[in-house]
């Protein structure tokens, strides 16, 4: 990313690997009005094929490479009572969304277990603002079987799950 005003120029490089991984850029402005910046990309796609761009102009105050979408919801997941408590050894907290229309689908399952915060944040890139919810279910798992729940869905950025929902 570049931001330049005058004599000053601002570059940081950013280093995205994880699947909808969120990185936050600020930079001071010189003159309020001046919000323009640039970016340059590398793309290395699963194939192995690579891509580089040139300088682009950046627009708003969002960007999205590698996914052609119109926003990214960050929804925080908290597990209030993390492993091991009450018997419960791990917990797994599978998480999807579908956009059966736009053909968008994404996965992300986490594993909860002792040392885990029991909190973490899974980004959705979307290409239709209008098709925010998404489902989760949660499996616990204890010293005898596991407990698979139902699937369930929300569209809240803040899913606070205990033992038993």
């Amino acid at each position: 990313l570049r931001y330049e005003h005058g004599d000053r120029l601002v570059e940081q490089d950013f280093e995205l690997t994880q699947h909808a991984q969120m990185e936050e850029w600020a930079v001071r402005l010189e003159d309020p009005e001046a919000r323009s910046w640039q970016y340059q990309a590398t793309l290395i796609q699963t194939t192995g094929g690579i891509e580089t761009t040139g300088w682009i102009d950046g627009h708003d105050e969002l960007l999205v490479l590698g996914f052609d979408a119109v926003d990214v919801i960050p929804v925080q997941v908290s597990w209030l009572v993390p492993p091991p408590a009450g018997g419960l050894v791990a917990v797994k907290i599978d998480l999807a969304y579908d956009d059966d229309r736009l053909n968008v689908h994404w996965q992300h399952s986490e594993l909860i277990r002792q040392g885990h915060s029991g909190s973490f944040t899974w980004p959705i890139a979307i290409r239709d603002r209008r098709v925010r919810s998404y489902r989760y279910r949660v499996t616990e798992f204890r010293a005898a079987v596991p407990s698979e729940g139902e699937w369930k869905t929300s569209d809240s950025t803040m899913l606070v799950l205990l033992p038993g929902m």
